[in-house]
């Protein structure tokens, strides 16, 4: 009757489910993209790029025409990460002409030698070896039969053919100077003046933060770990004069350059994208506006790649242009980004505000995101002190209130970073204040609700149940409507600066979410019987993993196998069977098989609406699985292969070891004596074990997991003992 009952909760949920995603998922894709198709052919396309612009560096006084445009146009932050954490000019223009993740050996300014890029033969071998295998110059061969006008050196770079020749026209363009004085600010407005071309690329320069300067011959040096990691720990530093020179001298070539456009070809579509950062060690969100027949007017541009209103990729601007020059050509394979498309917001000023204060928000966070990671090590280490003198006779009972406080406090933290974005704290005067204010004041609101309770195991059903809640609501919100996700720019979340992922569940959320369910769960079953209890672990598990692994809302491949392990060894001790190894090797199965069902509807949709799960897929039915498993694999071991081996080895000999101890019973001095206990503790260990091996955050997903889970066990631990001594 338990499974019978069970499975049709199961299959009520997942069908309801299915249902909500097939509805949403097709009406998620028509934004903008009727309108898109009934305008393609209308006008020439202009892309105006430059390197080291960001919507923080425009205003009405350091950059009129960029920030005149902006109001009129489709507009976003732009994500220029490759593969490196910040973008250098050539990355950035090899990336828009080729859609994938792409790399140079060091960051130098871009140069034309004779008819064809320079070192355009080093950059292709660079590239095809690297952990991407990214194939530059898809772009030029997909327009080969067009015609095609690129201005300046970048350009080249962007419309080069695979073999690495310029088609169609080329003109020079001098680079910016970096005193920031234009003595020729119509150059690039006189070079359009000759264009006949359907697709004209333009490259205006570089702006570059002082000791970042760029030359053809001696490549800026690429900064180490160290000066890398100082950058999550320090804020951003005011503007350099030069750089603000710099940005207003691109700002007079762009106002010249759109004026002839506008003069030469009045129903031309202009996009203007930053293409790189302006600093080697700390990258920006740039400038992106677009506007014309196929874009229209004022908006905020977005694309599936990453689903949130003012946010695009610049691996999004080759399937757009792609898209827009013709539906005989179509986007190559191994492709990155997805068409752009617009959110209606038609108030220019407005979307230009929105936009600076988003680029604050992901700088804020990211400073931010070493201390509290710090922190977190700090509480837990503190709370892990206090638990080892408990019976000591220095152990009062103000000290065992102040433990309980705490350990409720650093519970609630993960999921509070998450809460607090619902408070504009960017907006404040001193955002960094306000954000780890708002932070504590949330974290301490439901520490005080969990810890009302007498029972033991109330503050994990509160502080679990909060966070598993919060994180199921933010990504089925995200998904049916295109939103900022609570998750984007937190500090346990997704960090638009860093590229990756932009929706769904983040690996970081993955552990959240396991936790807050299996200890909310785990609460459950101590409460209500084996039957109910069985019944709500299939149903919130079913639902939990549609929400992780479909598409439309969580679209994560590692993440389902981590909640399927954790509730299945939770359903397992709930219903009184056995936890053997031949038990937790088929629930592993079915966790990974669950993945795979999910990662193969999402590549059975078309191409261009396939989120990175088809994508992902798609790589491995293309012959590319082994290189996305390696580069998985290196991130992990923090960028070393070579310690995989010996990893596997020494967790080879400690299971050997375990298990030997195991047969002769040394464990079981060990045991956790309380069942409700010993099934939370169980559960979301294996999963968190399954976590780590399965996803490129290697130790961070188990970590992240335990600081919700540790402090709670410590709560339930110490009222049980208390229980006990009463009695």
């Amino acid at each position: 009757m338990v499974l019978r009952s069970a499975r049709k909760t199961v299959v009520v949920v997942v069908a309801l489910l299915a249902i909500l995603a097939g509805v949403c998922a097709p009406a998620r894709a028509h934004v903008g993209a009727d309108a898109a198709a009934e305008k393609k052919g209308k006008g020439p396309v202009v892309v105006i790029g430059f390197s080291g612009v960001s919507w923080t560096n425009v205003t009405r006084k350091t950059a009129p025409n960029l920030y005149a445009f902006g109001k009129k146009a489709a507009v976003s932050n732009i994500v220029a990460r490759t593969i490196r954490e910040t973008t250098c000019p050539i990355e950035g223009w090899i990336a828009l002409g080729s859609s994938q993740r792409t790399i140079d050996d060091g960051c130098r300014i871009p140069t034309v030698d004779g008819a064809k890029p320079a070192r355009w033969g080093e950059l292709k071998k660079s590239n095809s070896t690297s952990s991407y295998s990214a194939k530059i110059g898809r772009l030029g061969q997909s327009l080969e039969s067009r015609k095609t006008f690129a201005i300046g050196p970048g350009a080249a770079l962007a419309l080069a053919t695979e073999q690495g020749r310029i088609p169609g026209h080329y003109a020079d363009l001098e680079p910016l100077p970096l005193s920031g004085e234009d003595a020729d600010v119509d150059a690039a407005a006189r070079a359009y003046s000759r264009s006949d071309a359907e697709l004209t690329v333009v490259d205006l320069g570089s702006v570059r933060y002082p000791g970042n300067e760029l030359s053809a011959d001696h490549p800026v040096e690429v900064p180490g770990v160290s000066e890398r990691m100082r950058e999550y720990f320090t804020p951003e530093g005011r503007i350099p004069e030069s750089v603000t020179r710099q940005v207003s001298s691109i700002d007079s070539r762009f106002g010249r350059l759109v004026k002839q456009i506008r003069k030469k070809t009045p129903h031309a579509t202009i996009v203007a994208a930053n293409v790189g950062d302006a600093d080697s060690a700390r990258p920006h969100l740039g400038y992106f506006a677009a506007t014309g027949p196929r874009i229209g007017g004022p908006s905020l541009a977005t694309s599936d790649s990453t689903r949130q209103p003012g946010l695009v990729q610049l691996t999004d601007i080759m399937p757009t242009l792609i898209g827009w020059l013709g539906g005989d050509i179509s986007a190559p394979e191994g492709v990155v980004g997805s068409s752009i498309t617009t959110v209606e917001s038609d108030d220019g000023a407005a979307n230009i505000a929105h936009l600076t204060e988003d680029h604050q928000r992901t700088q804020v966070t990211r400073s931010l995101s070493g201390p509290f990671y710090v922190l977190l090590a700090s509480l837990l280490a503190v709370l892990l002190g206090m638990w080892a003198i408990r019976k000591s006779p220095k152990w009062t009972e103000n000290r065992e209130r102040f433990f309980l406080q705490l350990s409720a406090l650093t519970a609630a933290l993960p999921v509070s970073t998450l809460l607090v974005n619902l408070i504009p704290w960017w907006r404040m005067r001193n955002p960094s204040a306000g954000l780890l204010t708002g932070l504590v004041l949330v974290a301490a609101v439901i520490a005080l609700v969990a810890l009302k309770g007498k029972s033991p195991f109330f503050p994990s059903a509160v502080i679990g149940g909060i966070t598993a809640a919060t994180l199921a609501l933010d990504v089925a919100l995200d998904g049916l409507w295109r939103g900022y996700s609570l998750q984007l720019a937190s500090l346990l979340g997704t960090q638009p600066l860093v590229g990756w992922r932009f929706y769904g569940f983040s690996n970081n959320a993955v552990a959240m979410f396991v936790a807050g369910l299996v200890l909310a769960l785990t609460w459950y079953s101590s409460r209500f019987s084996k039957k109910a209890s069985a019944v709500a672990i299939l149903g919130v598990g079913a639902c939990a993993v549609v929400l992780d692994g479909l598409a439309v809302f969580g679209a994560d491949f590692g993440g389902p196998p981590v909640i399927v392990v954790g509730l299945g060894v939770l359903l397992t001790m709930v219903v009184g069977k056995r936890l053997t190894w031949r038990r937790f090797a088929a629930v592993f199965a079915a966790a990974v098989a669950v993945s795979f069902v999910f990662a193969l509807l999402d590549y059975l949709q078309p191409a261009p609406r396939r989120s990175h799960l088809g994508k992902f897929l798609g790589s491995f039915l293309d012959g590319g699985g082994l290189g996305i498993v390696r580069r998985k694999a290196a991130q992990i071991f923090g960028g070393n292969i070579l310690l995989i081996p010996v990893v596997l080895a020494i967790l080879a000999a400690v299971c050997f070891v375990c298990w030997r101890l195991a047969r002769r019973g040394v464990f079981a001095r060990f045991r956790i004596e309380d069942h409700v206990m010993r099934r939370s503790v169980v559960s979301l260990v294996s999963a968190l074990t399954v976590a780590a091996m399965l996803n490129d955050s290697g130790i961070t997903m188990p970590a992240v997991g335990m600081i919700v889970a540790v402090p709670l066990w410590f709560v339930a631990a110490l009222r049980t003992e208390e229980s006990s001594d009463a009695s």
